[in-house]
């Protein structure tokens, strides 16, 4: 493995220095976006309900005055045109998401219709209806009715929702209607006004997800969302979904139904633009990281060079063992560099005395040598066989649980148990267990058994050895227990 320089080491110190920080920087970013994104989540599954009971109120106040339309149809009968044209005009004006309104006979010629005159300077009046969409849902019909949307021809020539309601006279016999079209962009514009929304895909839908109104779509009578997939979006009430869209980008958003109607109210952002404020931070962080680490190694490279020169120069100092460094070898700079050489001359000074009384050290003759080894000798036999003839049953085990040496007493105590047994094994053989469960580990220093044959009391006694090499040892030492006579004088 090739050696690392201090350089390198100083540029990866420098490195970290920077990458933590912006790795910090970048995770806290991460969050307070998925934290937005959460909200905004949340934002759309409010406005998706706040859009819903809007547009009911909206189609309520529209089919209440509808009614009150057709209830004065039944007061003034179909001959007094000038009375329903008043009736017609003030309701058209005061609803401005009514793109038209009318009065027709129980055979669909329009009696009475507001404006007189379509787009192409067309009468509306005179017209029969009974091949239009929505005669064949009111003929003979007793209650009123709201269509889904309806690619209406003549006096509209936008996609609608008509609201239609009988007229019935005191007899009960059905003697008209009044049909009224809603202008869907006019009523959407109405609803969201007082909504922060403007931003947002927004779609009307009626049962069959066919768009009433899309702000982002052609209005067409075919389904924009399948209702399969209606029915799985607003099953989900409380969190935000994506719409895949294979003709166009994914939306993240929430649908609920409008109660009563049986249209469907969706509020959508772009999926794409959620992700795009992720990849810009990590764009951002990235341009960042990188010029930080190139302005770090330019000012590094000018910084390190006086260190690493003055390093060098003690080097070849320690190299060449010199106890006095030549004036090119002398180290300036920094401080703590500086008393480092002072302290290496020093050392080698002192070694340099050493070396003279290093004769004298020779002059230990190998008798002498000899004669020390062999007391040791006899002091370790002499440890080992008191240990060994100790009457009392001992076992030193290592940290691990496992016998490394028995003496004589112990082995024969535990049935002439050997080096390498389990002692917690060897106890439970032969005491009987209690809540101490010969766990070694959680033993305490002293510990009364019984065991199982005669039910004698012994006392367990452990002691911790220092460890040896990094190994960890324990004496155990068994000794019969006696309980004390505390009535004995």
């Amino acid at each position: 493995m090739r050696p690392v320089r201090l350089r390198n080491y100083i540029f990866y110190l420098l490195a970290l220095t920077i990458t933590l920080p912006l790795l910090v920087l970048s995770y806290s970013q991460y969050r307070m976006i998925e934290q937005e994104i959460r909200k905004d989540d949340l934002l759309l599954v409010e406005d998706a309900l706040a859009l819903s009971n809007n547009i009911k109120n909206r189609v309520d106040s529209a089919k209440t005055l509808v009614v009150m339309s057709a209830s004065t149809l039944q007061v003034y009968g179909t001959e007094d045109k000038s009375a329903l044209r008043a009736i017609l005009k003030s309701i058209l004006t005061e609803v401005p998401y009514f793109l038209n309104i009318h009065y027709g006979d129980v055979n669909g010629d329009v009696i009475v219709f507001e404006p007189p005159k379509n787009a192409r300077n067309e009468s509306n009046e005179g017209v029969s209806h009974t091949n239009r969409d929505h005669w064949s849902h009111i003929r003979n019909r007793d209650s009123v009715y709201i269509s889904d949307v309806i690619m209406a021809t003549g006096a509209a020539n936008v996609p609608i929702v008509n609201i239609c309601a009988p007229a019935i006279n005191k007899s009960g016999k059905i003697i008209g209607y009044a049909v009224s079209a809603l202008d869907l962009k006019s009523l959407y514009e109405d609803v969201v006004s007082g909504l922060d929304i403007q931003d947002s895909a927004v779609y009307i839908l009626d049962k069959k997800g066919a768009p009433i109104y899309a702000t982002d779509h052609v209005n067409s009578p075919e389904p924009l969302i399948p209702s399969k997939v209606l029915k799985e979006l607003v099953a989900n009430k409380e969190n935000a979904q994506v719409l895949s869209r294979n003709d166009a980008s994914d939306l993240v958003g929430a649908i609920r139904e409008i109660p009563g109607l049986g249209w469907y109210v969706g509020v959508f952002k772009k999926e794409e633009d959620r992700e795009s404020a992720i990849i810009s931070m990590a764009a951002t962080n990235s341009l960042i990281f990188f010029f930080l680490l190139l302005v770090t190694f330019i000012l590094a490279s000018y910084s390190v060079r006086p260190l690493t020169e003055s390093v060098n120069k003690l080097i070849e100092q320690v190299r060449e063992g010199k106890a006095v460094p030549t004036e090119a070898e002398k180290v300036h700079h920094p401080e703590e560099l500086v008393e480092l050489q002072k302290a290496f001359c020093r050392l080698l000074v002192k070694l340099k005395s050493h070396q003279k009384s290093e004769g004298a050290l020779s002059e230990l003759s190998e008798s002498d040598v000899q004669k020390e080894v062999e007391l040791l000798k006899e002091q370790y036999e002499f440890l080992q066989a008191l240990i060994t003839l100790l009457p009392s049953p001992m076992a030193i085990v290592d940290e691990n649980g496992f016998v490394r040496f028995l003496n004589q007493s112990a082995s024969k105590f535990f049935d002439k148990a050997v080096a390498g047994a389990n002692f917690a094994q060897m106890l439970k053989e032969k005491f009987e267990e209690d809540n101490f469960g010969f766990n070694l580990h959680g033993m305490s220093e002293e510990k009364t058994l019984k065991t199982k044959d005669t039910r004698e009391d012994f006392l367990l006694q452990r002691r911790e050895l220092p460890p040896i090499k990094g190994t960890r040892r324990s004496v155990y030492l068994l000794s019969p227990f006696k309980e004390p006579d505390w009535n004995s004088k």
